[in-house]
């Protein structure tokens, strides 16, 4: 069975941060309730969790970029699409997935806008690695993306890959298969601090520096991991994850009326950078 611990959090993400944990309980669902200050759950409630495992977790990439850009955030690079795609293994795969679904979204905001041949590569690659997790023949979203790459509508082209990544997460849970789920989500999570750092170390901006603050998300990523010990031990790339993100919860661990400096939003790139080209490697 199924625990549900659902909680909306406003500071400037205005979005819900939604929590599955197995248990060997019952089902409860808890009402939505709003909260003002930075983190989305209370550190107690965190801890009475014990050694309940996270299957799920939001965020989407779309939500915090559209986030990121109600907040005087302003896009000036380009997304260069990774178009290997030949991954051998699940880890690499679903992880691929979430960052090469957050490249999609974020070519919507390019001042320069992507070729013709970019939105074609970014679909293909999205469509094999939604292939090599067996799902080509399970998601709905899959159509309209191809029908959106067909009419180079980059609008439609954004919602229909942040219709699919949701998609594709929702049935990697209800397949029992959590673990990738969780990757789909951390990966897509990754790119878009690569984007959004990246950018900030170039062109800083205090409001969008202070969205840029997730420390309370990069708690849940590392509970998350945690909670997937053997499975950390038995792969390199998410050892160095796992290894990396208490030094980004580091860094943006700041007082909720305050912004990152610029320093700390270097620092964050550097490491996400670091992150981006792990996860892409062959």
């Amino acid at each position: 069975m199924k625990k549900i611990i659902s909680t909306a959090f406003i500071n400037f993400f205005c979005m819900s941060l939604v929590l599955i944990v197995v248990t060997s309980g019952y089902a409860l669902s808890a009402p939505q309730e709003e909260k003002r200050d930075k983190k989305p759950l209370d550190q107690s409630i965190l801890d009475s969790m014990g050694k309940l495992r996270i299957d799920y977790i939001l965020p989407r990439p779309a939500i915090i970029s559209e986030v990121l850009h109600q907040n005087q955030f302003t896009f000036t690079g380009k997304v260069k699409v990774n178009v290997f795609q030949n991954y051998n293994s699940g880890v690499k795969i679903a992880l691929n997935l979430g960052s090469r679904c957050t490249d999609g979204i974020m070519m919507a905001y390019e001042k320069k806008k992507s070729s013709d041949k970019e939105l074609e590569d970014i679909g293909g690659v999205i469509q094999k690695l939604l292939e090599d997790l067996g799902l080509e023949n399970n998601l709905k979203g899959i159509s309209p993306l191809k029908a959106a790459l067909k009419s180079k509508n980059q609008d439609e082209i954004n919602s229909s890959i942040d219709n699919l990544f949701a998609e594709a997460e929702t049935f990697l849970r209800q397949r029992d298969d959590g673990d990738l789920a969780i990757l789909v989500s951390l990966g897509g999570w990754i790119e878009m601090m690569y984007y959004a750092s990246e950018e900030l170390s170039k062109n800083y901006q205090e409001q969008s520096a202070r969205v840029l603050a997730m420390d309370y998300i990069v708690d849940i990523y590392i509970s998350v991991l945690n909670n997937l010990k053997i499975f950390v031990q038995d792969t390199p790339t998410l050892q160095i994850i796992a290894n990396q993100l208490p030094r980004v919860k580091q860094l943006m661990q700041i007082p909720s009326d305050q912004s990152l400096s610029q320093e700390a939003v270097k620092n964050i790139y550097d490491i996400a950078n670091n992150l981006k080209q792990e996860i892409e490697k062959k």
